[in-house]
Formats: C-alpha cells, sequence, structure tokens
C-alpha cells in the first residue's frame, strides 16, 4: 500500500481517503525542464484499502464554461468524495458528465485526462503489497 512519488509542478494530485478528509498532494519541485538542474524531493504515503489516488491534467480544471469560470478543483474534489464508493470507470463517467453539464455545450479547449490509482484490500503479513 506504499506510494512513493514526486510532482514536478503537475496539478496536485487528490488523496481522497475512504473515511477520512481529502488531502491535496502538491508539487516537490518546480515545473519539469523549468530549470536544468532542478531537484526533486521524493514522497511516501500508504494508501489504506478504499483509498484512491487521482491524478489529472490542468485540462480538467481549466474546463470553462459559458461565463468562463473554470470548473476548478474544487469541484472535481466534490465529485470525486461523492463517487468515492464508484468503481474508478464509473468515477470516470461522473466526472464526465458533471464536466458536461458545468461547460453547457462549450467545447473543451484541452485535453482531459484523468488517472486513479485505488488500493482494494488489505494485505495479510505473508503476502506482499
Amino acid at each position: 500500500g506504499t506510494v512513493t512519488y514526486a510532482n514536478a509542478g503537475h496539478p496536485p494530485m487528490l488523496l481522497v481517503p475512504s473515511g477520512r478528509s481529502p488531502e491535496w498532494l502538491g508539487a516537490t519541485g518546480v515545473p519539469l525542464g523549468l530549470l536544468p538542474e532542478a531537484f526533486y524531493t521524493q514522497k511516501e504515503l500508504v494508501l489504506a484499502p478504499g483509498d484512491t489516488l487521482v491524478l489529472y491534467s490542468d485540462g480538467i480544471t481549466e474546463s470553462e464554461n459559458r461565463d468562463h469560470e473554470q470548473y476548478g478543483p474544487d469541484r472535481l474534489a466534490r465529485v470525486c468524495i461523492e463517487g468515492r464508493g464508484l468503481s474508478l470507470k464509473d468515477l470516470a463517467k461522473a466526472i464526465d458528465r458533471d464536466m458536461d453539464d458545468f461547460a453547457q455545450g462549450v467545447p473543451f479547449g484541452d485535453d482531459r485526462t484523468l488517472f486513479f490509482l485505488r488500493r482494494e484490500h488489505a494485505t495479510d503479513e505473508n503476502t506482499k503489497d
């Protein structure tokens, strides 16, 4: 259940624990390619059964509606929290539907990429994580 990660200036990952408040996992260094000799710190976290990590491109949070409002990270987090009991496929569909409702027919101006990681089950001491 241990995840080691580094974030080189990408949008923060969202940790949606199964029974606790969500947490944003921010950058661990400057944006990739900004400095030729940049250093990136690795961080670790342990996922409990049911915990979900949500990684996404800025095309998700920067999508706009007719009023030029952005979808934003708070709205993404809300959908992920409300859908924490869904399968990952259904969670992706819920986010897609919510984005379509929000955009009100405005074309998306950037890619919309989602990546989920969920720990499904606990392991016992005789098996590897």
